[in-house]
């Protein structure tokens, strides 16, 4: 984890902004490029600078403030960021009294009922020869209660346990070069392909933030960050990340372990949020769009590729329920209109990508044009953006359309003139 990362991360459940203690450092040069170096750069092992008080602080936070501030230190020279990376240390929340680990380069704030805090304490105890006695022991102490409204937590923890159920030494194997899959071309094109049309959809512009929402082994997130997009990844299990920690090495996106539904990320930080293959394995989806609503700023968007309603049955989906316990539930324009219900995002569109040629110059794109010929290149893609006028970068001068392949914005009016 690089300290540029603190500009983005909070606590999952009062959604405040952390404070850094380390315990380990490691030397990790890499180059600076356009990366933002981060405002909170610690000088080295222990308690770094303080994050400024937030709206989300109440009682007792006050109190918690003034225990840190007596062994903060002040914010080191920025280039730190890109020379080290914190190996250990625990995350503290001012105005919960929350911690969260840092283990082995990676944050964990996952939800208190999703958390082991026994294993978690080791953070604590690693760090706490270097922390003032009581501040360690009030650390130690918190046990938030293990009780929550969560009626897909069994799915989340399936999810978190899959190592413990493979019983095939080569599952994780393609998670060393993903994208990229030699034994599987098809699959391998079917999703560089898919990740070009995102990418569009996407809209992004110079200086905008993405969250790529259940990275897995974040292949997605690495692509936008070599593009020199600002990009946090998201995954709730841990086993991807490590495996995405060990292909990427030291020049690499944030990444988080975290649970989408709960983010563990700031207000209003982002511009735009993507799941990539990733949303149909949410239970409460719902929840998850209001901490996406939460995150974006004004006029931020929201992508979704995922499959179809149909999902859930066939072979494939229905042996990975059975054999592992991950949900896999599919997804049409009017749930993805159910889920946003009560947030921001307002504009809800399905997204086709239709293949035409020269001959279709001029013709009216409609339901009978689509479905005349199988000119649907792909269809299970839904946009939505939130309420308000993004206040980021100009607007870049929008590319020419490129034949034959046309990306055509067609919203969900045709499904109720025949189109399936």
């Amino acid at each position: 984890m690089r300290y540029a990362f603190l500009d983005f991360l909070a606590c999952q459940a009062c959604h405040s902004q952390l404070a850094c203690f380390t315990a380990r450092e490691r030397s990790a040069p890499i180059p600076a490029g356009p990366y933002n170096p981060g405002a909170r750069i610690s000088a080295g092992p222990g308690l770094g600078p303080l994050p400024e008080a937030s709206a989300h602080e109440g009682t007792g936070c006050a109190a918690r403030r003034r225990t840190f501030a007596q062994f903060s230190t002040p914010a080191a020279d920025q280039k730190r960021n890109f020379e080290v990376e914190i190996v250990s240390g625990v995350l503290l929340c001012a105005a919960c009294g929350r911690w969260y680990p840092i283990v082995g380069e990676l944050p964990e704030i996952l939800p208190d009922h999703l958390r082991t805090f026994d294993t978690d304490a080791a953070a604590i105890r690693e760090s706490a020869a270097m922390m003032p006695r009581a501040r360690a022991d009030a650390a130690l102490a918190f046990r938030p209660s293990s009780v929550a409204s969560d009626d897909g937590a069994r799915y989340k923890q399936a999810e978190m346990s899959i190592k413990e159920k493979v019983q095939d030494a080569d599952f994780f194997g393609p998670g060393y070069s993903s994208p990229f899959n030699p034994w599987d071309p098809e699959f391998t094109l079917h999703l560089v392909s898919l990740f070009g049309i995102v990418q569009r959809v996407l809209e992004l512009k110079k200086g905008e933030a993405l969250l790529d929402s259940g990275c897995g082994y974040a292949w997605t997130t690495e692509w936008f960050h070599r593009a020199g997009v600002p990009v946090v990844g998201v995954d709730i299990t841990r086993t991807y990340l490590d495996i995405a920690l060990e292909r990427l090495g030291p020049s690499r996106p944030h990444l988080v372990v975290g649970d989408v539904e709960h983010l563990p990320l700031r207000d209003d930080i982002f511009d735009a949020v993507l799941a990539y293959e990733s949303f149909h394995h949410l239970p409460d989806r719902q929840r998850a769009m209001a901490a996406y609503d939460r995150v974006l700023g004004p006029g931020g968007r929201v992508v979704l590729a995922e499959p179809g309603g149909a999902h859930e049955t066939e072979r494939v989906a229905m042996d990975v329920m059975q054999k592992y316990g991950i949900l896999e539930r599919g997804m049409e324009i009017d749930d993805v209109h159910a889920y946003a219900a009560g947030t921001s995002l307002k504009r809800v569109e399905q997204i086709f990508l239709a293949r035409a040629t020269a001959e279709d110059l001029g013709a009216r794109l409609d339901p009978e044009f689509l479905t005349r010929r199988n000119v649907v290149v792909e269809d299970h893609l839904f946009k939505l953006t939130k309420r308000g006028v993004a206040v980021g970068p100009v607007r870049l001068q929008a590319r020419r359309r490129m034949w034959p392949l046309v990306k055509a914005h067609v919203k969900a009016a045709l499904l109720r003139v025949g189109l399936d």
